[in-house]
This record gives structure tokens, C-alpha cells and sequence, in this order.
């Protein structure tokens, strides 16, 4: 392995999973969050849907289940290994482009000064178009 990062994260999780091993029946139920960021600004020889796309094609070879998630502001690619889930993670308008294609009036519940009340508020329809590199695997919304 050519990064230090890479291969000092392999060297550390072979040393928890030894851990579990010796000490897993004392131990409180165990959880694990396995999650990558990726943001525009942090990646610098290639861009953010070249870096998911990359993650997503590995995925498809080694993980059990491959499926992406389109909501609220992100866009997340989730790989399940066994029982153990890696979650990448980025802003959605970052492998999508949001396409504004009109706008409706809606019922919010909106907070003024004093009470909470409901108004009629303008609200965009907008329509997601995300780049090809993510076209494989499983969507969910």
C-alpha cells in the first residue's frame, strides 16, 4: 500500500478486530461507523464524482451490497461488508445539478416573533440530474 494513511488504518483496524477477538464477550455491545467525506475543496487531482465514482466501482467488486442514496442535501454511497456498513458521504449538488422547473405554493408552519403559524409559502420543484460515474449500483430515495 502506497499511502501511510491507508495502510496505518488497516494496521489499526486488524488491531480492534483482535481486540473484539480477545475481549469480546466482556465488552458492551459494540457499534462501528465506517464513513468517508469528500468535499470539492478537499479533493485536488481529481473532482468529487470521479473520487465517489471510484469508491462506488470498488464497491461494486468486493462489497456484499452496493446501494446510493439521494436526500436532502447529500448523496451517500453505502458498501455493506458482513455485518459492517462504509458510508461515503458528499453534498449532493456536488455529483448532481439541481434543476429548478418551477415552483408551488405549500402550508408551513413558519416561526415569527410570538407564536408559531402556518403560511402559504412559494417552494421550488426541482428536478436532480447526477452524473453518469454513479449510473451503476442500487438508488434509493
Amino acid at each position: 500500500m502506497e499511502d501511510s494513511k491507508t495502510f496505518q488504518l488497516v494496521e489499526d483496524l486488524r488491531d480492534f478486530a483482535d481486540f473484539v477477538e480477545e475481549h469480546g464477550p466482556s465488552l458492551p455491545s459494540i457499534s462501528i461507523e465506517l464513513r468517508s467525506w469528500i468535499w470539492g475543496y478537499e479533493v485536488e487531482d481529481q473532482g468529487v464524482p470521479e473520487g465517489v465514482a471510484l469508491a462506488l466501482r470498488a464497491g461494486i467488486k468486493s462489497a456484499d451490497e452496493v446501494t446510493k442514496e439521494y436526500s436532502d442535501d447529500y448523496f451517500r454511497l453505502y458498501m455493506t461488508f458482513g455485518k459492517l456498513q462504509y458510508r461515503v458521504v458528499c453534498n449532493r449538488e456536488e455529483v448532481c445539478e439541481k434543476n429548478v422547473i418551477g415552483t408551488k405554493m405549500v402550508s408551513k408552519s413558519m416561526p415569527p416573533e410570538g407564536e408559531w403559524t402556518v403560511q402559504e409559502v412559494e417552494e421550488e420543484i426541482v428536478e436532480w440530474v447526477c452524473n453518469p460515474l454513479l449510473s451503476i449500483a442500487t438508488d434509493r430515495e
